[in-house]
C-alpha cells in the first residue's frame, strides 16, 4: 500500500489517523510513504520533476511511476480505510473508482439516505485517482504516464510551484477520464461506484480540523469500504 507524502513537512496528525486506519485494515500489507528521499527506481519523469515544483502536480506523477514499477495500492493521504479491500482489487489488474460530478438534493455531510446504495442523486460522472490499485508494469498505467509527458511538454506549468493551469489537469483525474470509454471495455479494469471509495462529495467535506476519525461506520453504506 502506498501513499505519498512530499515537501518534508510533518504529516498532520489527521492524516497520520487516516493512514493508521488503513495499517489497521490491512495489518499484512506492506506499507510505504513515498517522499523525495526514497524516490522510485528506474524513474521517467525526472525532466517534469527537474522545473515542476508543485507538490500535487508531482504527487500525480510520482504514484503512476510507483504503480508502474512495483504494482499495488496508491492511496491519498486523506483516505480512510473503513474495510479491508482485498476482496475488491484481488481479481483485477486495475482498480479505479468514480465519484459524482455533481449531486441534487440534501448536502449535509450525511444525508440519511444519500449513502443508501448507489445513489440516484449521483452521475458517477467522474473518475478519481486518490485510489489505484493496479498490477505492476500495467500497459494502462503506461499510457496515462505517456499522457502526462505529453502534457508537460505543452509548458503549462509554472517553476515556481503555481499551477498556470488547473493543477489536476497534467497527470491528475482528466487523464484517467480521457480513456473512460477504454477503461469500461477492457475485462481486467474495475470501477467501482461512488460509495464504495468517494461516497461523500467534494462539497460535503469538512474541513480537516474538524474530522472524527474513525468515522461513525452506522452512517455508511455496507458497500463502503474507503472515504474520500
Amino acid at each position: 500500500m502506498h501513499y505519498i507524502w512530499l515537501g518534508g513537512k510533518q504529516i498532520p496528525k489527521q492524516l497520520t489517523d487516516c493512514m493508521k486506519t488503513c495499517h489497521d485494515k490491512h495489518p499484512t500489507w506492506k506499507h510505504v510513504v513515498w517522499t523525495e528521499e526514497n524516490m522510485p527506481n528506474p524513474f521517467f519523469f525526472r525532466d517534469e520533476w527537474r522545473i515542476d515544483r508543485n507538490h500535487a502536480r508531482r504527487s500525480d506523477l510520482l504514484r503512476l511511476q510507483v504503480l508502474y514499477n512495483y504494482g499495488g495500492v496508491d492511496l491519498d493521504t486523506d483516505i480512510e480505510c473503513i474495510k479491508p479491500i482485498d476482496d475488491l482489487v484481488s481479481s483485477h489488474r486495475l482498480v479505479l473508482g468514480t465519484e459524482c460530478s455533481h449531486i441534487s438534493g440534501d448536502a449535509t455531510p450525511f444525508p440519511e439516505k444519500w449513502w443508501n446504495g448507489v445513489s440516484n442523486k449521483c452521475d458517477q460522472g467522474h473518475i478519481n485517482n486518490a485510489v489505484i490499485a493496479s498490477s505492476m508494469r500495467n500497459p494502462i498505467i503506461k499510457k496515462i504516464m505517456d499522457m502526462a509527458k505529453d502534457n508537460y511538454k505543452d509548458n503549462k506549468i509554472d517553476t515556481t510551484g503555481n499551477p498556470i493551469d488547473y493543477v489536476a489537469n497534467l497527470a491528475g483525474p482528466p487523464l484517467y477520464n480521457q480513456i473512460r470509454g477504454e477503461l469500461n471495455k477492457n475485462k481486467s479494469v474495475k470501477l467501482y461506484p461512488n460509495t464504495y471509495f468517494y461516497p461523500l462529495h467534494y462539497s460535503n467535506r469538512l474541513k480537516m480540523k474538524d474530522w472524527t476519525i474513525p468515522t461513525d461506520a452506522t452512517k455508511l453504506d455496507e458497500t463502503t469500504h474507503l472515504i474520500h
